[in-house]
């Protein structure tokens, strides 16, 4: 299955408030394999107003919560793949 994308389900929900756990608890109970996409909001141009700030701060912790339940995290830029150890946090 292909999920994609996690930023467009957070900015659906109204003040991006979004049940992160019911999403991880579907991915988890999934038998087959699972490629969630995201976007990267952390190392961009800081928002210039306050709901984008709290978009990149919603989208951020649900993408660190994925990643923290996920078997295999992989950051893609230009092209290139970067697989991402586990949070020593």
């Amino acid at each position: 299955m292909l999920v994609d994308s996690l930023g467009t389900w957070v900015a659906a929900h109204d003040g991006f408030d979004v049940d992160v756990d019911a999403l991880i608890g579907a991915l988890a109970t999934r038998t087959g394999d699972t490629v969630v996409v995201s976007e990267e909001v952390g190392l961009g141009v800081h928002p210039s107003t306050d709901i984008g700030g709290r978009f990149r701060d919603a989208l951020g912790l649900v993408n660190q919560r994925v990643a923290d339940a996920a078997d295999r995290v992989l950051l893609v830029v230009a092209g290139r793949v970067l697989p991402l150890d586990r949070s020593p946090w």
